[in-house]
């Protein structure tokens, strides 16, 4: 059984890439809103959950907002589509994960321009180990400079190349600056979209999560409310 990892503050975030802009994606806007508010009224959406946000400067910056019962928030671009929540089980429990592909899938249907490169996924999580911090962190470390006075301590990245379905990856330990000699952990996959199906894509980056916990030796809880 591994050291005790209490997660206190968390989000997760996806970024599904297109091959290239869908320049005639937001053309027309009430009939864009119409087909994404058909696609996902089984989650309950309403009118006041979608947003368009013009105020950029450039076409980059224009997009479709989207939020669901505050446990997602999606965003819609000529070039990605951005989730973020705060609640990592959403992905996995609320309807088994469907929202995200649900999504995903019915912006492919509405545009024939759309199609998806890469999958990003970066999951971070703020909690309490039931051990040292300096003690976990110094496992990664190596020995410090002296000329700067004592070692409080030290964070490490590390970076990962291509292997599998995934094209890169890093992994980000260090002092939580939302707890209180918390530990912070960041980690980021970003994978092939051609090697991964929407539906599984979170399924897939949790179980990589998991066997990397076990590989650090943390056992993760979740504060209870």
């Amino acid at each position: 059984m591994g050291s005790g990892f209490e997660i206190r503050q968390e989000q997760i975030t996806l970024q599904a890439n297109f091959e290239r802009p869908a320049f005639g994606l937001f053309k027309d806007f009430p009939g864009l809103a119409k087909h994404l508010f058909e696609a996902l009224d089984s989650y309950g959406v309403r009118l006041s959950d979608f947003k368009i946000d013009s105020t950029g400067e450039n076409l980059g910056e224009m997009s479709v907002q989207i939020t669901l019962q505050n446990l997602v928030t999606a965003r819609l671009f000529l070039d990605r589509i951005d989730f973020t929540s705060v609640h990592l089980p959403f992905f996995k429990d609320f309807r088994e994960g469907s929202f995200t592909a649900d999504l995903l899938s019915s912006i492919q249907e509405y545009s024939p321009e759309v199609s998806y490169r890469v999958f990003a996924v970066t999951q971070e999580a703020h909690g309490r180990l039931d051990l040292p911090l300096k003690d976990f962190l110094s496992r990664f470390s190596a020995a410090a400079p002296t000329t700067l006075g004592p070692t409080l301590g030290s964070g490490t990245v590390f970076y990962f190349g291509a292997a599998e379905d995934r094209l890169t990856g890093s992994l980000l330990l260090d002092f939580s600056r939302a707890v209180e000699e918390g530990l912070f952990l960041k980690m980021s996959i970003v994978f092939d979209a051609a090697q991964v199906a929407m539906r599984t894509l979170l399924k897939v980056f949790e179980a990589r999560l998991s066997i990397l916990l076990d590989e650090l030796g943390l056992e993760l809880t979740r504060r209870k409310a």
